[in-house]
């Protein structure tokens, strides 16, 4: 409203509208009746209209009747084509702040549209960091039940390799028994032949002294 131009014409149609309906035209009448305006224009230009009106009241004690209506169907020419302007200055005004509503309502449904926007983008990012928050956990509890699991995997790493070298100890063992029963198996076949001969050598020998 405060874009509708108080230009003098439209000033001193308002006055004039509002003097003839009976009432004293004042600064705020004015812009009411124009919708709007620069006040300080507004008065500047009643003031004008309040010095015309006191000249015209002046020189209209001296002026013949004829001219007087000459004058008065003039002003009312001048009145109607001034009314015209002004109603046009307000229906322009009107229609300006019928599109400048519209616009900033349209301007306030998409900043709402946006704020929810932004909202559900935030409170998305929040389940996201949630589950990468959900994934790290998980990520740390499973390290640390690999590491549990290598720990105890090299240990048993290092039982099997005590226990491989046991064996093969006991493996190398048993071949070392094996060779010295050999052996002895060997000089016992040796040892109870010889007795056997030594049985019949004697055996010979008593059969020959007899």
């Amino acid at each position: 409203m405060s874009e509708v131009k108080a230009t003098k014409a439209a000033v001193f149609a308002a006055a004039d509208a509002i003097k003839a309906n009976g009432d004293t035209p004042t600064v705020r009448r004015i812009w009411e009746r124009l919708g709007g305006g620069s006040h300080t224009t507004i008065n500047s230009e009643l003031k004008a209209w309040l010095k015309m009106e006191e000249e015209d009241r002046e020189v209209a004690g001296t002026i013949p009747d004829s001219v007087m209506e000459k004058a008065a169907e003039f002003g009312r020419k001048l009145w109607h084509e001034a009314h015209k302007h002004a109603n046009a200055a307000i229906q322009e005004a009107e229609a300006r702040w019928t599109s400048d509503t519209k616009r900033l309502s349209n301007d306030l449904e998409f900043a709402q549209i946006e704020i929810a926007r932004l909202e559900a983008s935030e409170a998305t990012q929040a389940e996201k960091l949630d589950e990468a928050n959900a994934v790290i956990l998980r990520m740390q509890r499973e390290l640390g039940e690999a590491k549990a699991y290598e720990a105890k995997s090299f240990d048993l790493q290092e039982r099997i390799s005590a226990s491989t070298e046991e064996i093969r100890l006991l493996r190398q063992s048993d071949t070392e028994s094996a060779r010295v029963i050999g052996r002895l198996e060997g000089e016992a076949a040796a040892l109870r032949l010889q007795v056997r001969e030594m049985a019949e050598a004697m055996a010979k020998g008593r059969s020959a002294s007899t």
